[in-house]
């Protein structure tokens, strides 16, 4: 329900700053979007095919399942910047 309403709320707080014209984006954003998407879909089906069942986390130690966490966060990282680097996205145009 809070991200339900998180995003309810960003959707809200957009179209009100088009509306009054406050936000105007600039050319080229609907590329940004779907590179930025296409990324985003890319780490999530990659990290859904890395994390392991729940016998997995229940059954091993904390050093292992630490390290097995470290290892899927570092990985869902590599695979979104290398999705983001396919789809020929420059790093500097996500933080201007």
């Amino acid at each position: 329900a809070t991200s339900l309403s998180a995003f309810l709320n960003a959707g809200l707080l957009f179209l009100g700053l088009r509306k009054d014209g406050v936000l105007i984006l600039s050319a080229g954003w609907g590329k940004i979007l779907m590179q930025v998407f296409f990324a985003l879909l890319t780490m999530g089906l990659m990290l859904h095919w890395l994390v392991p069942d729940m016998s997995f986390w229940l059954g091993e130690g904390f050093a292992v399942r630490l390290g097995y966490m470290l290892l899927i966060c570092a990985g869902g990282a590599v695979i979104y910047a290398a999705a983001l680097f396919v789809t020929g996205i420059n790093l500097r145009q996500l933080v201007r």
